[in-house]
Order: C-alpha cells, then sequence, then structure tokens
C-alpha cells in the first residue's frame, strides 16, 4: 500500500474525533516497520488567519515522531479533512524552502526524532 493511501485511511478513521479532543495521534507503519512513526494533530491549534486581501486561511499544528530505525522523507504529503457537510480538502504546499521551517513542507524526519509543523488550508 502506498504511504499517501495510508493517508487517507488515517484521515477517514480519525476525523470523526478530532474536533473534539484537544490533540489526535495516530500510529502509521508498514508490516516491516521500515516506515513507523506517530503522527500527531493539535485541534487546539486550528486558526483562521486574515490575508492582506481579506481572504481567510486556516492554520493547524502537526506532530510527527519517527519511531523507525530509518529516516524518512516527508515530502508534501497531503493532511486531508472532511467536513460534516461532506467537504474534504487537504492542505496546500507553502513557500517555506528551508526544511527548519515551521512551514516546510518536504523535510527529513530523523530515527528516534519528533517534529512539528503548522499545516495551512484553504478553508
Amino acid at each position: 500500500m502506498k504511504i499517501s493511501q495510508f493517508f487517507v485511511l488515517f484521515v477517514l478513521l480519525f476525523i470523526q474525533k478530532i474536533f473534539g479532543q484537544g490533540f489526535y495521534y495516530e500510529n502509521i507503519s508498514t508490516p516491516d516497520k521500515s516506515i513507523d512513526f506517530l503522527y500527531g494533530f493539535y485541534t487546539s491549534t486550528l486558526e483562521g488567519i486574515e490575508r492582506k486581501d481579506g481572504s481567510i486561511y486556516t492554520v493547524a499544528q502537526i506532530a510527527l515522531i519517527n519511531k523507525s530505525k530509518e529516516d524518512f522523507k516527508w515530502n508534501d504529503y497531503k493532511v486531508y479533512v472532511l467536513l460534516k457537510n461532506g467537504d474534504l480538502f487537504y492542505n496546500y504546499k507553502t513557500e517555506a524552502k528551508d526544511e527548519a521551517s515551521d512551514y516546510a513542507c518536504i523535510f527529513n524526519l530523523k530515527s528516534g526524532a519528533t517534529v512539528k509543523k503548522w499545516v495551512c488550508f484553504d478553508k
């Protein structure tokens, strides 16, 4: 199963619970544990931010904990959100180029490391 399919399955499993808790996490791994990490979502960090043109986007903080013995390359994987009205959408890629940036969409997750990042949504 491709890693992108893991994320879609993961999001669909937890999205109904996510807004009632301050933090939600899920273990994502392959059978051989070559990919093995915890993905956490801080629901209390959801915030709408107004742009200069008056439009609004939403940010939320995620946490990733790599439990694998191997480093993992996070390569702009998407966080899907399903609203009660049935709308399904995902975060967009930011312009952050430095992987140390809090908004980076491409970065290396070292074995045993924890990384916190912000994801942005147009809704």
